[in-house]
């Protein structure tokens, strides 16, 4: 089977979960015998073409840009399309695989130019992340998400609530959801860690334990109700430390936030760090910390529970 898997993020390029996702997807699917083409965005330092163990990543070069975010998905939706159309001609693909609202308007123009099946994924819905629809940009999404989920001959759900929330507020058919829940490969988190090491790197003394969260962040991933919760967990346990390890536009207010506890010594705002490094840190960390709001099924609970 040929499969062709749309997704606006995917290795190097590392926002949220749908990266590791798709990544794992693909390589699975391969090692099923299938013949898997990922389309995605360009990324600086990565090739536009290349194979990683028998999956084909094929990166789209994005020729305009734009300061809104909205309005620059569909500036990639654009390329991406091309570059799908260019590859229907070599590659009579079975199968069109996209990943929630981002890369709606290519998978279903793709949809109809190679009459083939779409399937859609879904991992949130904007009423969830953004707790109601209360902005144009919210509706719009809400709109395009209800698209993709009634041009999809099927539409995989990451749990059974994300299946319950598209049953009723999109009011599709139970039985054009299927459930299929994240995983993870724990064979990475299988191995030694000086974690010792590990937490001089993030200036972390040794006796310390350390509480982590990863994520992006934004108000959806809830980490301002764990750095309000700070000064009460020191009331009682001192020798400890909060790493918080991602990046996302609530990054100011969130640092403000941690300097309005006084306990900001205590914290620590890591940014964007690779994933042998995230790897490393959550074998290290003592506690996890998962404060979303909304997370219809989270990657990083699995890890969590992987690094023991």
């Amino acid at each position: 089977m040929k499969i062709c898997i749309m997704t606006w993020e995917f290795p190097p390029r590392i926002v949220g979960g749908i990266a590791r996702h798709c990544f794992g997807l693909s390589k699975a699917l391969v090692k099923k015998n299938c013949d898997v083409h990922v389309v995605t965005l360009e990324f600086p330092g990565a090739p536009v073409f290349e194979e990683i163990e028998g999956v084909k990543v094929h990166r789209v070069k994005i020729e305009l840009g734009h300061p809104n975010f909205i309005t620059w998905t569909f500036i990639f939706n654009h390329f991406m399309e091309k570059l799908v159309a260019i590859l229907n001609r070599e590659i009579e693909f079975d199968v069109i695989h996209i990943h929630d609202w981002l890369t709606a308007p290519v998978g279903i123009a793709s949809k109809y130019y190679s009459n083939k099946p779409l399937i859609s994924t879904v991992h949130s819905i904007e009423i969830g992340r953004a707790q109601g629809l209360n902005s144009p940009d919210s509706l719009l999404i809400d709109g395009l998400e209800w698209w993709m989920t009634y041009e999809a001959a099927k539409v995989i759900s990451c749990s059974s609530s994300m299946k319950w929330e598209l049953e009723n507020h999109f009011h599709l058919p139970s039985e054009k959801i299927i459930v299929i829940p994240n995983a993870v490969d724990i064979s990475k988190y299988e191995r030694k860690v000086d974690r010792e090491a590990v937490k001089r790197r993030y200036g972390i003394e040794p006796h310390e334990k350390v509480v982590l969260f990863i994520g992006r962040l934004v108000p959806q991933k809830g980490v301002e109700y764990l750095l309000r919760a700070i000064p009460l967990i020191l009331q009682r346990y001192r020798d400890v430390k909060f790493v918080i390890a991602g990046d996302g536009w609530s990054k100011d207010y969130l640092e403000e936030e941690a300097r309005s506890t006084g306990s900001q010594d205590k914290i620590r705002f890591l940014g964007f760090i690779s994933d042998s490094e995230l790897t490393e840190l959550t074998i290290s960390s003592d506690v996890l910390v998962v404060p979303s709001v909304y997370e219809p099924f989270g990657i990083v609970a699995l890890e969590g529970m992987a690094a023991g």
